[in-house]
């Protein structure tokens, strides 16, 4: 039960640390929108009229394709690191009821 509890607790943890990550990022685009999509090495192609919701989710999931592509270690010792942090805690939770 106590693997349980401290797995469902990272996972949580996770999951908020990426959602506020994907709102910072999401906001960072609403700033900097303006009206075009593309355009990421001009000599290739130009940049292309889109709408804000285009322009959003390009940036969150380009954002977090380099981030699990090229960090993937960052990533990994992040969720290992809630991981055994969560089940630490789980650990002196039990032990200070127990006594």
């Amino acid at each position: 039960m106590r693997w349980q509890i401290a797995t469902v607790r990272a996972v949580a943890v996770l999951a908020a640390a990426f959602l506020m990550a994907a709102c910072a990022t999401a906001i960072d685009a609403v700033v900097r929108f303006d009206g075009t999509c593309g355009g990421l090495i001009p000599f290739l192609a130009a940049a292309q009229p889109c709408t804000r919701w285009q322009y959003v989710s390009a940036d969150i999931s380009f954002t977090f394709a380099v981030l699990f592509q090229e960090y993937w270690p960052v990533v990994l010792l992040l969720v290992g690191l809630v991981f055994l942090g969560s089940a630490i805690f789980e650990r002196f939770r039990t032990r200070q009821d127990a006594e």
